[in-house]
């Protein structure tokens, strides 16, 4: 569900917050090397109640997977997706099936076996970044994880309140489709911090965190 991109300086002494992502599997978005920012640069629910995570496994091409539609990658493209990442990720209409929902029309999308299954919409802009942000999570370094955990954590202190009842609703939801509990709120902590709360709302540090794995982040709907 769930190497190293070279040390330099980050404006802000936040060097340490981007150290270990990788700059190929991604979880990240990279950009190229002109550009400690710009070249470091990677990507990082009806509601809030409807993405799924289930668990992620190395992805190879589908037989079944032909090409990302063209509505999905301009999606991508306001969110600073590469085309690559997007064909890695085989995003896709249709959710998987044997997908568990706590009600018809709960989940609006899932990252399952390293991709990206969406319900149809004509706004997909909100549910893939949601989606996507699972796949960084998954490919966060060790060290890495355990910053962004940590930052994860206070901002579920500052904001727990605000999350419920939808979040434990989210979590069950994971854990009936076989994820464990610690790990689905990790993961959907991540992605509602970077892609559904706005900026006023997080630390510095997590804010610039999230600007530098979902550039086109200021493109999603924010709901806290």
């Amino acid at each position: 569900m769930f190497s190293a991109l070279p040390r330099c300086p980050i404006i802000g002494g936040l060097e340490w917050l981007f150290e270990g992502l990788s700059p190929g599997g991604r979880r990240v978005v990279t950009r190229g090397p002109v550009h400690c920012l710009l070249g470091l640069a990677a990507v990082v629910i009806a509601g809030l109640g409807g993405l799924s995570v289930l668990p992620a496994a190395d992805a190879t091409v589908s037989s079944s997977f032909r090409a990302v539609p063209a509505s999905l990658q301009t999606a991508g493209h306001q969110l600073g997706i590469p085309a690559s990442t997007l064909l890695r990720l085989q995003v896709r209409w249709g959710l998987p099936r044997g997908l568990h929902e706590p009600r018809p029309g709960y989940v609006s999308g899932t990252y399952e076996h390293g991709h990206v299954f969406l319900r149809q919409t004509a706004h997909p802009v909100d549910v893939l970044a949601y989606e996507y942000l699972h796949d960084v999570m998954a490919r966060l370094a060790p060290a890495q994880r355990v910053r962004i955990t940590a930052l994860l954590n206070a901002f579920d202190g500052d904001h727990h309140g605000a999350l419920e009842p939808s979040f434990s609703e989210l979590i069950r939801a994971d854990i009936s489709n076989g994820v464990t509990g610690s790990a689905a709120r990790l993961d959907e902590l991540h992605s509602i911090a970077c892609s559904r709360t706005d900026d006023a709302h997080l630390s510095q540090d997590l804010r610039a965190y999230c600007t530098y794995v979902l550039p086109g982040r200021q493109n999603t709907t924010k709901k806290y």
